[in-house]
């Protein structure tokens, strides 16, 4: 009867959630109370207990909603602050649960580099200085909706008076999600509030950012001294449930930890596309396909449709005549680079003109590696531009975080799935 009168009566549940309270209370301040005040307590905790599921009568509840706040009162020690010792306790336990949600089932991360584009995409920035900045920066409303929206901001300044550009601090987080920065200009500092990864200068995080997008020279009053159109990097849910359940297979996006891997920054989630499992012999072909103990990954297996959709006739840093066509096509392509495969040392130099020895581990085609038996490969889907595999070699499961799941910012056409 109780459970039914709870449902139907709004007095029911209003005592129901103050014996919940007294009695929290009382468990709360147990052994600072003398014997006497406690009987007296639990005796109105039971009382209320009984009439409760003994009858729906809204007078009889009241009446015993009365004597039970006047025993609380008078036998429960007050709390200073008691407002705010209740606020508190609840921000805590919400932040607990977000805490404990997102270690065992869904974290959040983004994506700071181009590594995997054109699959997910990493932060991406436009200098605006050659063109018209004005025309181009929208006003308030226009940049309010650009980044909550579209992730798009907009870091820019006009010099006050005549002037240079004399230099930068690094940005500084004064409160999660709110960062600051600091730069010199004519001799005063100015602060630009939520600057783009790396404004002034590569940051460590994302590796974007030139000072060359700084106006060089003494800059005019009235004029730009930079303007930057930043794109962030997608937001995504990670998955950390799945692998608890099954092994990752080949093709997966996965999120791993570089604790522990020679030559990458420590302590920092990397994001890649897992290309060989624990045990496997691979080689990274000359004809751009990934060969798995003798078998050839094609479009034809799952996650790598896209993968092998690359055609090198009409890529333009491989259609490049020299190097200074070929550093305009690779700048051409930096922030929406095709599918190329996955791309050897040989081929990279022979397809693609980069001689900077991207793949040091997979000279050839005929050059294979062995996946330790609790180890596997990841590779980037940007090959000409993605530290991955190729470079630090296999990485032990330990370091496994989980499987990409969802983009949930910025609403691109690969919010939610759309980036399968």
């Amino acid at each position: 009867m109780y459970i039914l009168n709870w449902f139907l009566y709004k007095t029911v549940r209003q005592a129901s959630d103050m014996k919940r309270q007294v009695t929290m209370l009382l468990n709360e301040q147990r052994d600072l109370l003398p014997p006497e005040k406690i009987s007296n307590l639990q005796n109105a905790i039971n009382s209320m207990h009984g009439v409760l599921h003994t009858t729906s009568d809204k007078k009889t509840i009241e009446t015993e909603m009365n004597r039970l706040e006047k025993v609380a009162n008078d036998n429960l020690n007050p709390y200073p602050a008691a407002s705010v010792r209740e606020n508190i306790k609840e921000i805590m336990v919400a932040i607990t649960t977000i805490m404990a949600f997102t270690s065992f089932f869904l974290q959040l991360t983004k994506i700071p580099t181009g590594s995997m584009q054109p699959t997910l995409y990493g932060i991406t920035d436009e200098n605006l200085l050659p063109q018209n900045p004005a025309e181009k920066i929208p006003g308030f409303l226009g940049r309010v909706k650009d980044y909550w929206v579209w992730g798009i901001q907009y870091n820019y300044f006009v010099a006050p008076t005549d002037g240079q550009f004399e230099d930068a601090e690094p940005a500084r987080t004064i409160i999660p999600f709110v960062k600051k920065q600091r730069f010199k200009f004519a001799g005063q500092w100015h602060t630009i509030w939520f600057p783009g990864d790396g404004l002034f200068g590569a940051s460590p995080e994302s590796g974007h950012g030139d000072r060359a997008v700084i106006r060089q020279g003494v800059v005019k009053q009235g004029e730009y001294v930079f303007a930057m159109k930043i794109v962030a990097g997608d937001h995504l849910l990670v998955d950390r449930m799945t692998y608890n359940f099954r092994e990752p297979q080949r093709g997966e996006i996965i999120v791993f930890k570089t604790r522990g891997i020679d030559g990458l920054p420590q302590d920092q989630l990397y994001i890649k596309r897992l290309v060989g499992l624990a045990g496997e012999k691979i080689q990274v072909g000359d004809d751009q396909h990934i060969v798995a103990n003798g078998r050839r990954v094609t479009a034809a297996d799952r996650h790598f449709e896209m993968v092998y959709s690359f055609n090198n006739a009409t890529d333009p840093v491989a259609k490049a005549t020299d190097f200074n066509s070929w550093r305009q096509a690779m700048a051409n392509t930096q922030n929406n680079p095709p599918y190329r495969g996955h791309v050897n040392n040989k081929v990279a130099v022979q397809v693609f003109h980069d001689d900077r020895g991207i793949a040091p581990k997979f000279l050839d085609g005929n050059m294979t590696m062995e996946v330790g038996p609790e180890n596997f490969l990841p590779m980037g889907d940007n090959q000409l531009n993605s530290s991955d595999g190729r470079v630090f070699g296999d990485v032990n499961q330990k370091n496994l975080i989980g499987k990409c799941w969802f983009i949930y910012w910025p609403f691109t056409d690969r919010f939610g799935w759309g980036y399968r």
